[in-house]
């Protein structure tokens, strides 16, 4: 996948935001390989490629503990909106042999769009250690989960 992008980041006072804009392009794509007899050997039957993504994300935060020193304790909270949309059609598939038959993938519609929205804290722990937990909830129809939630700690050298 190639996946080039453009951000930008604010800060005013104790609130800050941030919005990007990405796409996601295969580069290629995965071979098919299916047993279309009954006691046939798994056989190549095409190659199907994943579609053009589109990611839309905007956040923002507050410093409820604001950074006063590189040693000091640090608190924000944070809450954003990702959408993805898919700009082509996946492949679809279908072939048959003498007892079965193979079908991948269907057109995919505006139904496919994605958005969620993600709420979280973010706590700076001195120099180099910080940890963000949150959690994410999906907002339109199209639900590929039903929540998430977010733990990560980062060390920087």
């Amino acid at each position: 996948h190639l996946v080039p992008f453009v951000a930008r980041t604010t800060k005013r006072g104790c609130w800050f935001s941030h919005a990007f804009a990405q796409l996601d392009v295969p580069t290629g794509g995965d071979t098919l390989r299916a047993t279309l007899n009954v006691a046939g050997p798994l056989a190549t039957a095409g190659r199907i490629n994943e579609p053009v993504l589109l990611g839309l994300d905007i956040g923002a935060g507050y410093w409820l503990i604001p950074k006063r020193c590189s040693d000091c304790l640090a608190l924000a909270t944070v809450a954003e909106l990702h959408y993805t949309v898919p700009l082509n059609n996946v492949d679809s598939f279908v072939s048959a042999g003498t007892l079965t038959s193979v079908s991948v993938n269907t057109p995919i519609s505006a139904a496919s769009q994605i958005l969620n929205t993600t709420v979280g804290i973010h706590v700076s722990l001195g120099r180099s250690w910080s940890v963000r937990s949150g959690v994410a909830i999906p907002v339109l129809n199209e639900r590929v989960f039903d929540i998430e939630s977010l733990l990560q700690i980062n060390r920087t050298f």
